[in-house]
């Protein structure tokens, strides 16, 4: 089961948030899979109790006719093996955006964060492939909730919000508002070189996490 933060806390640590990470990692094809069975009327119901004996005949052929009639969830498989690999090398690492930002709010000289223009636009942020993009979330899932999340947060005239300080050119900062609060919003950090994307943070609760980007910060 995913980990459920305690009373008094706002968010999961770096190896709780990837530990939760791993989990609905694994469970996500198995949700669809259920999401599909409770398509047929039936099983999207409480079931009685007088159908018992002959339940799993009919869960059988439901099943069947999803296996033969629908699309498989993963079509894509070739990079199963460097996407498991690299979730087991970042389980147990910190995040150091997170550290980064964590010190600085001890320090009385704090980053100046002014909004990017045309005075101050940055030109070497990396343009990535949809592949290395991939890379980020481990996978396409976060990349499709990206596209949402980037219509909801687009100005009237089609801009976004981005600041970046002088003080560290290497380091993109925005605001996002909360999926389930409309009055909650959250930083987001980002560093990066020409060629990708280096570290990252958010503040909401599973913003620690190093396995898999959020998508908020795919916008």
């Amino acid at each position: 089961m995913p980990l459920f933060l305690n009373k008094n806390q706002k968010q999961y640590t770096t190896v709780e948030a990837n530990q939760t990470r791993m989990i609905t990692k694994v469970r996500r094809v198995i949700d669809f899979a259920n999401g599909r069975v409770k398509q047929w009327k039936f099983f999207n119901n409480v079931v009685p109790n007088t159908m018992i004996e002959n339940i799993g005949d009919y869960f059988a052929t439901v099943c069947a006719l999803i296996n033969c009639y629908r699309s498989v969830f993963v079509r894509d498989t070739r990079h199963d093996r460097e996407i498991g690999d690299r979730i087991i090398a970042l389980a147990d690492e910190t995040n150091k955006m997170k550290t980064y930002i964590d010190k600085l709010k001890d320090k009385q000289e704090k980053l100046k964060w002014v909004p990017m223009n045309a005075a101050n636009v940055i030109n070497d942020f990396p343009k990535m492939t949809f592949d290395e993009l991939q890379e980020l979330p481990l996978g396409c899932y976060q990349l499709k909730q990206s596209k949402a999340y980037t219509t909801e947060h687009l100005g009237q005239n089609g801009s976004f919000l981005v600041k970046v300080t002088d003080q560290k050119q290497d380091l993109l900062r925005a605001q996002i508002q909360s999926r389930h609060n409309n009055a909650v919003k959250y930083d987001i950090y980002i560093q990066y070189n020409k060629k990708k994307v280096l570290e990252w943070y958010c503040t909401c609760p599973n913003g620690s996490r190093l396995l898999g980007v959020m998508p908020t910060l795919l916008q």
